[in-house]
């Protein structure tokens, strides 16, 4: 990251990376296909850090847990934004692909967890649905949403009125906290 606070990531080299990094090439290439795979990498690291800094050590699907995904979405989406050179703007797809990539896995935990709830869909697809509400809504939200709070009130509104209709355990977990 420090590399990409100096140049753009299209003039960082993975002889940059390694010379950095204290290693030879041949060692980064034992454990990443390129720098664009290392990117990736390092997105998935510093938004896994992100949620665990924010979320409880839980497993527990709840609109309270929902809504502070969403918030930290939401915050992390707008900080990559704001951070991101102009020639960077390219990778923007390689970000959000990571980011939505562990949204979808952060909620298809939760709800694997908890296999009594009644779903729509499989836990899979339903965490799928959910979490691309959620990415989209902080992605084209960014620079209209000055609030997360009041974006978070909007898709739960969204996400709990999809799972109203799909019976009272599934509404029950959403809606109520479990504390």
């Amino acid at each position: 990251m420090e590399l990409l606070g100096e140049k753009p990531l299209q003039s960082i080299t993975v002889r940059d990376i390694a010379e950095r990094a204290g290693v030879n090439r041949a060692t980064f290439y034992a454990h990443f296909v390129d720098k664009y795979d290392l990117f990736g990498h390092v997105i998935r690291e510093i938004y896994r850090a992100e949620l665990i800094a924010h979320l409880p050590d839980t497993t527990t699907f709840c609109v309270t847990h929902l809504r502070t995904l969403i918030v930290a979405t939401h915050e992390f989406m707008q900080r990559f934004k704001s951070g991101c050179a102009p020639a960077d703007h390219e990778f923007k797809p390689l970000i959000e692909a990571q980011v939505q990539n562990e949204l979808f896995n952060t909620l298809l935990m939760w709800l694997d967890a908890q296999p009594a709830l009644q779903l729509p869909s499989s836990a899979q697809n339903t965490a799928v649905m959910m979490s691309w509400a959620i990415f989209g809504a902080a992605l084209q939200w960014q620079p209209v949403a000055p609030d997360p709070e009041q974006l978070a009130d909007q898709v739960i509104a969204f996400l709990t009125g999809s799972l109203r209709g799909t019976g009272d355990v599934a509404h029950a977990a959403v809606v109520h906290d479990s504390r």
